[in-house]
């Protein structure tokens, strides 16, 4: 949205029923409606995926949000918490299958800590969305920690974002996948 002047040389305020970005919170920040999240273990880090719409039989327009939370960045002195990380996926496009598939995977790593890769974005030639769940190389981890990773390509776009989990953050995951699944149907 640009503002101009108007026959007053004063600027043009936009219309009020159109929130600008300093009087709202981040556009297309998540609520906390139909939606599940996967926490980290230190409690810095967040994937969550809100279900927007209703797309073709059997996909969700979800939106998906990164969020990470570190120390202030400075050689001297480090500061509290701050945002780190806020990424939003606004309109990522999900099959209800791979997130019933998704839910079973998490469930088998809880009883055996099975390693997991399930792709989520529904059949489209150009966009992918797929999470995994497991030992990671250059990540201090294991298999009762391992990474939670968030992939997405768009060509030319490609997003990674990935954190240590624990069975803890598995299971709020699957309680909140639950809801999302069984309001999908």
């Amino acid at each position: 949205m640009t503002s101009g002047a108007n026959s007053g040389n004063q600027p043009r305020r936009p219309d009020p029923a159109t929130p600008l970005v300093a009087d709202a919170p981040f556009p297309g920040t998540a609520d906390s409606g139909l939606a599940w999240t996967m926490p980290s273990s230190s409690g810095r880090d967040a994937a969550t995926f809100s279900v927007r719409g209703v797309g073709s039989a059997g996909q969700l327009v979800c939106e998906v949000a990164l969020d990470a939370d570190f120390f202030a960045l400075g050689r001297s002195v480090l500061g509290p918490i701050v945002p780190d990380l806020r990424l939003r996926l606004c309109q990522a496009v999900v099959d209800t299958e791979g997130l019933r598939a998704l839910l079973a995977d998490l469930r088998r790593w809880e009883a055996d800590r099975t390693p997991l890769r399930r792709q989520l974005s529904a059949e489209q030639p150009s966009q992918s969305l797929t999470v995994e769940l497991g030992v990671r190389e250059g990540v201090i981890c294991t298999p009762d920690r391992p990474v939670f990773t968030v992939r997405y390509e768009d060509f030319p776009t490609h997003i990674e974002h990935g954190f240590v989990v624990d069975q803890s953050c598995v299971a709020i995951a699957i309680e909140s996948l639950v809801g999302v699944v069984e309001g999908a149907r």
